[in-house]
């Protein structure tokens, strides 16, 4: 519908069920690109059952599209149902005092809006840096839990590369993951493709020689670890590496 400069507009809506209703102003641009409101292009309200009304106030003349939709007990919009609903409009002139003031309230209002928007990216952006940093800790205890196995592995004499190691893996990886043992670099080298699902533990008797590798699912290789024998190790979360358990 259209709305006329200088008038506040009331919208009365009732319907017959208990859940909540959520009404939407979407006030559409005008061929010159101006809206009815100067400070929103979209208002929202949420009306308790069965009725409840809610007001907005034309700065210019245009056009407004009226959405409403049923809010399930959940909280999401019920798409799947017919939902009958009884709408009335009435409008009152707006003085120009009232409206200085208005305008002047709901400037405040979009920048709060506006402000709030900025910090939840930030918030976002802040959560993301936070989620590399860790990874890259986890990556660098890997490296770590690498080079120290492989040390051990070579200075045992009895149960280091010279014959049979055990080493139990346990998964930390957010889903399943291939894993390769044997000798040489998958996916040339000689050896075994498993998997390892997330959450579960495996464990592995490697010949001498054999190495333990993390692999994607063209079986090339992400991450390798060279047990002593006797150990327990983990998949690090983001699938990257292995670290000492």
């Amino acid at each position: 519908m259209s709305l006329e400069a200088g008038y506040c507009y009331r919208f009365g809506l009732g319907w017959q069920y208990a859940s909540e209703a959520m009404v939407s102003f979407g006030f559409e641009p005008t061929p010159d690109g101006r809206r009815v409101s100067r400070s929103f292009a979209v208002r929202t309200a949420r009306l308790r059952a069965p009725s409840g009304s809610y007001s907005v106030c034309a700065d210019d003349s245009g056009p407004v599209l009226v959405t409403v939709v049923s809010i399930s007990p959940d909280g999401t919009m019920a798409t799947d149902e017919l939902l009958e609903y009884a709408m009335v409009v009435a409008r009152t002139p707006e003085p120009p005092e009232l409206a200085d003031a208005r305008r002047a309230r709901e400037t405040q209002e979009a920048a709060a809006v506006s402000a709030q928007m900025q910090a939840n990216v930030e918030a976002a952006r802040a959560r993301e840096e936070e989620a590399r940093a860790r990874a890259a800790r986890e990556q660098a205890m890997q490296a770590n839990a690498t080079s120290s196995g492989s040390s051990s592995s070579n200075g045992a004499a009895s149960s280091g590369a010279s014959g049979p190691r055990s080493v139990t893996v346990h998964s930390d990886c957010e889903r399943t993951i291939g894993l390769y043992r044997g000798s040489g670099r998958p996916p040339y080298g000689s050896g075994t493709y498993g998997n390892i699902s997330s959450n579960s533990t495996e464990s592995f008797t490697l010949s001498a020689g054999e190495t333990l590798w993390l692999v994607d699912d063209s079986r090339n290789p992400i991450s390798s670890y060279a047990p002593s024998g006797g150990e327990r190790v983990a998949v690090t979360r983001g699938c990257a590496g292995f670290a000492r358990d």
